[in-house]
């Protein structure tokens, strides 16, 4: 995230980026125990949250009101991610153009977080 927020700060026409989702794209494998137990997390919150009220009051004091369940919004961000990362890089790629020195890099980036994906699922 730093090595990102640098080159957003310097940004410019010849900004290179791919490189920083190609040498992380390793990284979100770890992903793949989050996804597996999201399923069970979430019936075990949905059971704490009906049946332990000083949970429930813990969730709502620092999430929000627990009648709209906004942790299950929060929680399922991380599952979202890989698939955002891919239509970012894939709309990056598709607008990037040929003569740019980061399409490569950006290709490549693609081609790991498509990978990750199929390694996660």
């Amino acid at each position: 995230v730093q090595s990102l927020r640098e080159r957003i700060d310097s940004w410019s026409d010849t900004q290179l980026v791919g490189q920083i989702f190609v040498s992380n794209a390793p990284v979100l494998k770890l992903y793949v125990e989050y996804v597996n137990n999201y399923d069970n997390s979430m019936k075990v919150i949905s059971e704490c949250l009906k049946h332990k009220p000083q949970f429930s009051s813990f969730v709502e004091s620092i999430v929000g009101v627990v009648d709209t369940y906004p942790l299950s919004s929060m929680l399922i961000q991380p599952i979202q991610r890989i698939p955002r990362y891919e239509m970012l890089l894939s709309d990056l790629v598709k607008n990037t153009w040929e003569t740019h020195p980061d399409l490569q890099s950006l290709q490549n980036a693609l081609t790991a977080i498509k990978e990750t994906a199929k390694f996660i699922n």
